[in-house]
């Protein structure tokens, strides 16, 4: 149990920056924290003991990390991968919807267009009519001044004057 302690401790100094050769672990002070009746005495280890001890610990801290770090790029990377699959679902509506608003657009446009050409179609044959109608009055308009004129008989010959001196 005072292995682990020391173990956890050496993990909380790795955490906040400490290293193998920080002040922050000295040994007296992980002696003092495992507490008096213990029958665990890092005081009395070796030198080279201490030193594997503090490698081990720093080594496994280390894996620990990187796996950590690893968990966290993972995270990220099926984060990211979500974002994107989300963004791309959304900007896919987006664009469907416009689509779907100019094809509106285009059909409504091309409903206009019919019912104009349909409306010029049918102006031009009431100006069609109407210049038929006109061209049936002038002829009539003529042939009922020629009538007039002709009531008589004959059609008289047109006035000749002449003005001027001479011949």
């Amino acid at each position: 149990m005072e292995l682990e302690s020391f173990v956890l401790y050496r993990i909380f100094s790795f955490r906040n920056g400490g290293s193998s050769n920080s002040p922050s672990t000295s040994y007296s002070l992980l002696a003092g924290e495992l507490g008096a009746g213990t029958k665990f005495d890092i005081t009395q280890l070796s030198e080279a003991a201490k030193e594997w001890l503090d490698a081990r610990v720093t080594e496994q801290v280390s894996a620990r990390v990187a796996d950590l770090e690893s968990l966290v790029q993972e995270r990220v990377a099926k984060a990211r991968a979500e974002l994107e699959s989300r963004l791309r679902a959304q900007i896919e509506q987006e664009m469907m919807r416009d689509v779907e608003q100019s094809k509106k657009r285009e059909a409504e446009s091309k409903k206009r267009c019919a019912e104009l050409e349909e409306s010029l179609e049918k102006k031009m044959k009431e100006v069609q009519e109407n210049e038929r109608k006109l061209k049936e009055r002038e002829m009539l308009t003529r042939s009922e001044q020629q009538a007039i004129l002709n009531k008589g008989g004959a059609m008289r010959a047109p006035i000749k004057l002449k003005l001027g001196f001479g011949k």
